[in-house]
């Protein structure tokens, strides 16, 4: 299998700029202009005070005992825990000391509980909003939350589920579900899906509820480790809603100046922060530029390129802008009240480092580009035998451009024909069982591009041993793991990970995979697999986050038959970049491996990776 040397035109992360082609606008589709507000550039304080409204008197997050919230739901949470944990002794059921252990592991350890202040009106009134908050188990983007109103005389709990993730974990904490609250709302907790701006048009859209995790500040000193990792800081305020209050710029960290994340954050009245970006399909969608009303080629239809890279249902979420000098770009005109640019100059770099970087980066983003498009000629069966465009030919096509967003900030958008969609590339299932046992396997992909071994109408069922070793039952041969490749229609964004240098990629994983519970053998897999394909892209950095077991089940769920005990699934998406970016670091932890179990990891990439 070749291996790439050039990444296609890599925009996630906002590292591309634009090709040059030297034309005039000759229609526009729309001239409105769209107003920015005023962006303020001192740096605000972390601390936002509170709003009170008719519903909750909002206090200081106060840490809370665990046991005293839950204490009507802990006999049926520990029941579904036991059966979880496929623990069906009755004498193990019935034992004080099973049951006791089971709450310490899975909701003392996993679970912190605050109180936010107290509820105002029926039929909870009196009653105390509190938030759960889960630790993650393997790498997560921030805690899982949920809001109850807790009757503290009776101890009686509600689940406020307009207020509460999607999906309940640990397992156990399934039953709060069965007294849940559809309808009861608190103005200021709505953070609501779409926000417009001083124009009335321009819209803000929610990407997810308590993403951010915590205010900086705002968790007790009492609070887990964990939690205190997803404190978020603001950074400068971006604008003020007179409904909701004021919305920030995330902060760029120290060092790094010249690319930031375009998400906006919104924290809200009891400690929370959840995160918003601009909504780009109105123009992506509908936007054109037209140059001449015979010749298609030469103008801009925006529906043909994307704000970001994918690879296998995952994508960077909002956008990144980059400082980049206004005087170096030349305005294409507006379409949809956005304004759309290209470079005044490009010229060709045979050769791609840091310094080439610094003296002209949009030459270094369209060479970058070409080099990979280039090689595209050498793999993809549409394209062998013909003669790649030259250099020229190519920036002329305008692959990548660069447009501004409601705050004045740039930020780049790439053809579609530029790019190769990217696969689930070689997630492996490994078995663990305490004695040899059947086993049936099943995933749930959209599509599979190839199995190892063949994948039945009714999955795999394979003989497993405790070391490991798979006897096939269909072709009667022995398989180290269960190998697939597929592509997934589901999507979901990561919005946390590391940026590391290119040529440390092994070190990274070698590190970062043991703290998410691989063995060595798994990780010598693991990075012989993709160590190699890291590096063959020439960008000096990369761009890494981890999904974990909660995320990727929602990509290509799992179903195994017995159930493990323990499972822990790892995907890795990687991104090569041109410089470093400012992002968020990821946690990461381990799970115990307990009873059977089941161990699974793969990857994928905005660049492509599995070359012929």
């Amino acid at each position: 299998m070749k291996k790439t040397q050039q990444i296609l035109a890599t925009l996630a992360l906002g590292t591309l700029i634009l090709s040059g082609c030297d034309q005039t606008v000759m229609v526009k589709t729309q001239t409105t202009e769209t107003k920015t507000p005023v962006q303020e550039e001192q740096k605000v304080e972390t601390k936002v005070e509170t709003k009170q409204d008719e519903v909750v008197e909002f206090g200081k997050l106060k840490k809370v005992s665990l046991s005293s919230v839950l204490a009507t739901a802990k006999k049926d949470i520990l029941t579904g825990e036991i059966k979880n944990k496929q623990i069906y002794d009755k004498t193990a059921v019935d034992n004080q000391e099973t049951r006791d252990a089971l709450w310490e592991e899975n909701e003392e350890r996993l679970v912190d509980v605050y109180e936010a202040g107290t509820i105002k009106k029926a039929p909870y009134e009196g009653w105390k909003l509190v938030i759960l908050a889960t630790i993650c188990e393997g790498p997560c983007d921030a805690p899982s939350i949920y809001r109850l109103a807790w009757d503290e005389k009776s101890g009686k709990i509600v689940l406020l589920t307009k207020y509460s993730n999607e999906y309940i974990y640990p397992m156990g904490l399934e039953v709060l579900k069965s007294d849940a609250d559809d309808n009861f709302e608190i103005p200021d907790l709505k953070a609501p899906q779409s926000v417009l701006l001083a124009d009335g048009e321009t819209a803000l859209s929610l990407v997810a509820r308590d993403d951010a995790g915590f205010l900086k500040g705002s968790t007790p000193d009492e609070a887990k480790v964990e939690i205190k990792n997803f404190e978020q800081e603001l950074g400068t305020k971006a604008f003020t809603d007179a409904k909701l209050g004021d919305f920030y710029f995330a902060p760029k960290p120290a060092g790094i100046s010249v690319v930031d994340s375009g998400m906006l954050l919104f924290p809200q009245a009891d400690g929370t922060v959840s995160s918003y970006r601009y909504d780009a399909s109105k123009f992506m969608e509908n936007g054109s530029l037209i140059f001449d009303q015979t010749d298609y080629n030469k103008n801009v239809y925006l529906n043909d390129y994307d704000l970001m890279d994918r690879g296998c249902g995952v994508f960077a979420v909002g956008y990144f802008v980059t400082d980049i000098n206004s005087a170096d770009l030349k305005s294409l005109g507006k379409t949809a009240g956005v304004e759309i640019f290209e470079p005044k100059n490009i010229q060709f770099f045979s050769e791609l480092s840091d310094l080439a970087w610094q003296n002209d980066p949009a030459s270094y983003a369209v060479s970058s580009a070409y080099m990979g498009y280039k090689e595209m000629f050498e793999y993809m069966d549409e394209l062998k035998g013909k003669t790649p465009p030259t250099f020229e030919q190519f920036a002329a096509s305008r692959p990548v451009l660069y447009w501004k967003d409601p705050f004045g900030r740039y930020s780049a958008i790439i053809k579609k024909e530029n790019k190769v969609p990217a696969e689930c590339g070689k997630p492996v299932i490994y078995l663990y069982p305490e004695k040899t046992a059947q086993v049936n396997v099943q995933v749930g992909i959209d599509k599979f591009t190839k199995t190892e071994p063949a994948y039945g109408e009714k999955g795999w069922n394979v003989i497993a041993k405790p070391t490991g070793e798979l006897l096939n039952l269909a072709d009667g041969k022995n398989y180290p793991y269960l190998f697939w490749e597929g592509i997934s229609k589901k999507e979901l964004p990561v919005r946390r990970g590391f940026v590391i240098a290119r040529a440390d990629a092994d070190k990274f994983l070698t590190e970062k995979l043991a703290m998410m519970g691989l063995n060595e053998q798994e990780s010598k897999d693991f990075r012989e697999f993709w160590v190699a394909k890291m590096q063959a892209n020439t960008e000096p950095y990369i761009f890494v986050s981890f999904l974990g077991t909660d995320e990727f089940n929602k990509i290509a769920p799992l179903q195994i038959s017995p159930a493990p005990e323990t499972l822990i699934r790892v995907f890795m998406f990687y991104n090569p970049l041109s410089q470093k970016v400012a992002v968020d670091p990821q946690y990461l932890s381990a799970k115990e491996r307990k009873g059977f179990t089941v161990v699974e990891w793969g990857g994928t990439s905005s660049a492509p990776w599995q070359i012929q």
